[in-house]
């Protein structure tokens, strides 16, 4: 499930002319699962970046137009954390419950196609209250699907210093 998400990220990055960074186990540790970074300038700002916790599932997670995700509570508290160095998000990424469903191979034509079949969305949690139980439900409205336009708003964002 990691890498079909990391591969749905890396694909609406490449859209935007993003790299899209798996990082190293000891960023992983520190919750940060993926680095998003302008290759150049963006608003004054010198390669912006977001740092984002990936989490993967099949599992139905929508109730009344959210996405309802349980995170433990160190990568939730590390998400809430004020100062950051570069913004950073929660990604949850949707699939099939069948694997088989994930990469569908089609040819029409003379135009042969590949489709991802997932879908994902965003949270940024910055800010809010630390949490000393085991996990804490992150709520991520619908309407917070990561898209190519929403991740370049989002980068926007970062680069401005607003996100």
């Amino acid at each position: 499930m990691e890498e079909i998400s990391y591969a749905y990220i890396d694909a609406i990055a490449a859209i935007c002319g993003y790299a899209a960074v798996v990082t190293h186990r000891f960023l992983d540790h520190a919750g940060i699962d993926v680095g998003i970074k302008v290759p150049g300038e963006m608003f004054d700002c010198l390669a912006p970046t977001i740092d984002a916790q990936v989490k993967c599932t099949s599992r139905d997670v929508i109730r009344e137009g959210e996405i309802r995700y349980s995170l433990d509570s160190r990568n939730y508290n590390r998400l809430v954390h004020q100062n950051p160095t570069a913004p950073q998000i929660l990604i949850v990424v949707l699939v099939p419950k069948s694997i088989d469903s994930w990469v569908l191979h089609g040819k029409k034509k003379d135009r042969i196609s590949t489709i991802i079949k997932a879908s994902a969305y965003w949270q940024s949690i910055k800010g809010r209250k630390q949490t000393n139980q085991n996990s804490k439900t992150v709520k991520i409205p619908i309407q917070q699907r990561l898209t190519s336009k929403s991740l370049a708003d989002l980068m926007r964002r970062a680069a401005e210093k607003k996100l």
